[in-house]
């Protein structure tokens, strides 16, 4: 379950990414297991990610040792590889992206530098199911950012093309299920922008009738 919160001009933006899973195996977005999971916050204020362990059998959670832990600057959207090893945030303030490996046994982040550069004030971040792919919106770059994933150690390559151009100030991303399209959509146009995306590559190609009303 991914969740971003915007309160506009206030400014109080919250991320939260969970990982249920057992030993560090499962989804980001699911999965089960009986020794519960972990619950990642962004917090933007702080240049930080907390980090709290989930009990199974009552939902409450629990702040890992040391949490929250130093990221880059104002991370605002954050996701779990589905291997549970890792989370990627995208820094708002620093334009780009930070990895952090997880602990099985505590929960504990260690950032792994340097960061990978992304566009200019990267809002949104989303991966396919297989953790294979990861995809970051640029706001102000007007861009999608496109990033093949080491399942060794979770560091990000950027792939061949991009970034992408899209639609004015793009802020959410949503991949189908089966990881083939890739749905953006625009702040400044009430718009959504379709996209077949590439095996392998994640290179970005607009799907017929794109964009949508």
């Amino acid at each position: 379950m991914i969740l971003n919160k915007r309160t506009g001009l206030l400014g109080a933006i919250v991320a939260l990414a969970w990982f249920a899973g057992c030993g560090g195996s499962g989804s980001s977005s699911g999965g089960s297991g009986s020794s519960g999971g972990n619950a990642y916050v962004a917090v933007p204020e702080a240049n930080a990610v907390a980090s709290y362990r989930v009990s199974s059998g009552s939902g409450d959670l629990k702040a890992v040792l040391g949490s929250p832990f130093s990221g880059g600057a104002s991370p605002i959207s954050i996701v779990v590889h589905p291997s549970g090893k890792f989370v990627y945030t995208a820094n708002q303030g620093g334009n780009d992206i930070s990895l952090f490996t997880v602990n099985s046994n505590t929960g504990e982040l260690t950032e792994v530098l340097p960061r990978t550069p992304a566009g200019l004030n990267p809002t949104s971040l989303a991966m396919d199911a297989g953790g294979d792919l990861l995809f970051v919106a640029n706001q102000t770059s007007s861009t999608v950012s496109v990033y093949t994933v080491s399942s060794n150690d979770g560091s990000l390559k950027e792939s061949a093309g991009s970034p992408f151009l899209t639609g004015s100030r793009p802020v959410t991303l949503a991949l189908s299920p089966s990881g083939k399209f890739l749905y953006v959509a625009s702040s400044n146009l009430p718009l959504v922008f379709g996209y077949s995306v590439a095996s392998g590559t994640g290179s970005l190609l607009a799907v017929p009738g794109s964009p949508r009303y």
